[in-house]
């Protein structure tokens, strides 16, 4: 016979029951705290805008202003570098100047541009305060606490910032028209970054710039018509080689009475070079190299007196203007891989005895190299290779004492490379290419060219008689 089940089994049993129920009720006695003390939390709360955080009455104050003085920024919205900017300056900058300080929009305008182009930065980047990084000197670090003309790239004048230099900086992004806040503002350069999009149009509202250098990026679209229609008289130098600007160049070009740098090389422009450059009397260089500008190279070109070099290497055709050899400043000339220059060289460049680099390989030029070039004393570099020039090589070459290379190559000329040329091998000619290949049968003969080239292949070899 079984023994009965024990009498403490049972009474166990009422006990957990009875501390299961109180636990329960415990938990849902905190639940309902919880919920009642958000519920009357958020009630008690201000209503913000969805796009903007709790501020301070500082940051609400400098948000008001800054959309009162440029009413196209985007200072209610917490990932727009408007409202990153906003933010920094009124509150976590440590200078915390007052809101009626006058230097307060320039601080703000530069802690923009930081926060419009940071990719990160290369140099100076506010991540790594106080650490000398890629050659940022300490305590110039943006965004530091110190005052903003001592920023790295920033110079100032009268405590406004008047240049902006940041070379190979990694800026990316869009160029931010609100630069032009920066009334002192006379130079920009942003060479070697990363920028892309177009040359803002509000460019053109500057009032003091006198320099804008933005090579080496990756900037698109088209030169606005209303940049260089409205852009300070005094504007000086105008520099976007390597990026991919295309369209026309415009003719109100010719508005820039006192550029003296206009360097719009490797980009893809197209159309034909506006007459209305000669206009430029105050050019001193000019390049459109590697661009599609195509048509005649206009004659008023011969205008620019004050010009000292010409790069015209891009898709033009037709003869080479005889009013070049009025530029009796010009030192550089370029009219190389045009493939659709034809004619002879004008006899007038022979009298530019200022030229000291005269390339015009890559073309369609015939006739002769006239014995007149001996008059180009300063000449050191000398290329009209890949044409179709005939006649014999002219001894007076050996006449020019300054000449580092010469290049012959690729062209229909008779007989040997003048001798008087080896003589210049042993002072200042380090390079001297002709078509004195094949070996045993040159059209050029020459014991001491740098590299012999086959014609018929359109190959050379170098050192084949070095």
């Amino acid at each position: 016979k079984e023994d009965p089940k024990p009498r403490h089994s049972s009474l166990f049993d009422r006990r957990f029951v009875l501390l299961m129920v109180v636990g329960a009720g415990v938990i849902l006695a905190i639940l309902l705290a919880v919920i009642f003390s958000v519920r009357d939390k958020k009630d008690s709360e201000p209503s913000w805008p969805p796009t903007m955080a709790p501020t301070s009455e500082r940051e609400v104050e400098f948000l008001a202003y800054l959309s009162s003085v440029i009413p196209t920024l985007d200072v209610y919205s917490r990932t727009s570098s408007d409202y990153l900017a906003a933010t920094w300056v009124a509150s976590d900058d440590l200078q915390q100047r007052p809101l009626d300080d006058p230097r307060l929009l320039q601080r703000y305008i530069l802690a923009k541009f930081y926060f419009d182009t940071s990719g990160p930065w290369y140099r100076c980047n506010p991540e790594f305060l106080e650490i000398e990084v890629n050659g940022c000197p300490r305590g110039r670090f943006w965004l530091s606490e110190k005052d903003e003309c001592s920023w790295q790239g920033v110079t100032c004048l009268d405590d406004e910032v008047v240049d902006l230099y940041l070379y190979n900086f990694n800026l990316t992004g869009t160029l931010p028209p609100e630069l032009t806040v920066l009334s002192a503002l006379k130079s920009v350069d942003f060479t070697d970054n990363n920028l892309v999009g177009t040359v803002p149009s509000d460019y053109s509202s500057f009032s003091a710039l006198a320099s804008l250098v933005l090579k080496n990026n990756g900037l698109t679209g088209y030169l606005h018509s209303e940049f260089f229609d409205q852009i300070d008289p005094d504007f000086k130098i105008f520099d976007v080689r390597n990026n991919s600007l295309s369209g026309t160049i415009p003719t109100s070009i010719g508005r820039l009475k006192n550029v003296e740098s206009l360097l719009l090389g490797f980009n893809n422009f197209r159309g034909t070079l506006p007459s209305e450059i000669g206009d430029l009397a105050s050019l001193r260089e000019f390049d459109v190299w590697g661009t599609e500008l195509n048509g005649t190279i206009p004659t008023n070109v011969g205008r620019l007196g004050n010009i000292t070099y010409l790069d015209l290497a891009a898709s033009f055709w037709g003869w080479i203007p005889s009013e070049l050899a009025q530029l009796s400043s010009l030192t550089e000339l370029y009219l190389d891989n045009n493939y659709n220059l034809f004619g002879e060289i004008p006899s007038e460049i022979y009298s530019m005895t200022q030229l000291q680099r005269l390339q015009l390989q890559d073309n369609n030029l015939i006739g002769s190299i006239s014995t007149s070039i001996g008059q180009l004393t300063n000449l050191v570099d000398f290329r009209v290779s890949r044409n179709g020039m005939t006649g014999t090589i002219p001894s007076e070459l050996s006449e020019l004492s300054q000449l580092r290379l010469v290049w012959l190559h690729t062209n229909e000329f008779a007989g040997d490379v003048p001798t008087g040329l080896c003589s210049l091998r042993d002072t200042s000619l380090e390079f001297l290419q002709a078509d004195c290949f094949p070996i045993d049968d040159p059209p050029n003969p020459c014991r001491c060219c740098t590299a012999c080239c086959d014609r018929s292949f359109e190959l050379c070899k170098e050192d084949e008689y070095d």
